[in-house]
């Protein structure tokens, strides 16, 4: 685990690949949802992971994986590698909740934090007074969960 996420929000060209476009290139999903789900989006008031989720047209598991590949972070299966809870401070729940992120492991005395919103991790690393480090990515049902039994 050492890569940092660089928090920049350029997208398509010369900057981070769109995650619609992962997830085609990964055949994660059909070009078509992906048109129609960017139709909807503006609507739905969605993230467009958690519509394509919402509509069975891609995976949690996908989103998150195409997520880790788009700011460059890894992603975790939280169900085979969980959280750490000794990890976890009490003191920070709303932080936590309120930033969707959750210490994960400690590499070389580094804490990795889990998140489903890669896009957020400097805030919310900031919120708990540590400079942006490493962050991986977990599909947003297994963050759920996990911030369910921390917390």
């Amino acid at each position: 685990m050492n890569r940092v996420v660089q928090f920049d929000r350029r997208g398509g060209a010369g900057g981070r690949p769109l995650l619609g476009e992962i997830l085609v290139r990964r055949r994660a999903l059909e070009t078509g949802r992906l048109s129609e789900a960017l139709a909807r989006q503006p609507d739905s008031g969605r993230r467009l992971g958690a519509l394509l989720v919402a509509q069975g047209w891609a995976s949690g598991g996908a989103v998150a994986g195409a997520l880790a590949e788009q700011w460059g972070a890894e992603f975790v299966d939280l169900e085979t590698e969980p959280v750490d809870g000794g990890l976890i401070d009490p003191e920070l729940a709303e932080i936590y909740l309120a930033h969707r992120i959750l210490p994960w492991r400690r590499f070389a005395g580094d804490t990795v934090h889990v998140t489903d919103r890669p896009e957020q991790a400097a805030a919310a690393l900031a919120a708990l007074g540590e400079a942006p480090a490493a962050v991986a990515v977990a599909p947003s049902r297994q963050l759920d969960a996990a911030l369910g039994r921390a917390l």
